[in-house]
């Protein structure tokens, strides 16, 4: 089964917290791992989840918590969904 691809949640959680420049972020972090901005899976997102959290720490320690806490809340919900 193909890996499902976090990128269009993962953008909205990045807009909601950095507006335009969330999009940004994803693309600088995505390039700096060598992953793919458009195209994120759930292996991807504890790496990037760090990558972003560091990147935004400039702009206070909430939003880069809550980016962690609500992309790994996708992992969860995804195993969640498996185990049904």
């Amino acid at each position: 089964m193909p890996s499902r691809n976090f990128s269009p949640e993962i953008h909205e959680i990045m807009k909601r917290e950095m507006a335009e420049m969330g999009s940004f972020f994803i693309k600088k972090q995505c390039m700096e791992l060598g992953m793919m901005p458009d195209y994120i899976t759930s292996r991807d997102i504890p790496k990037l989840s760090k990558a972003l959290s560091e990147a935004m720490e400039d702009f206070g320690s909430e939003k880069s918590n809550r980016v962690v806490r609500d992309m790994r809340r996708l992992i969860n919900t995804e195993k969640a969904r498996a185990d049904e």
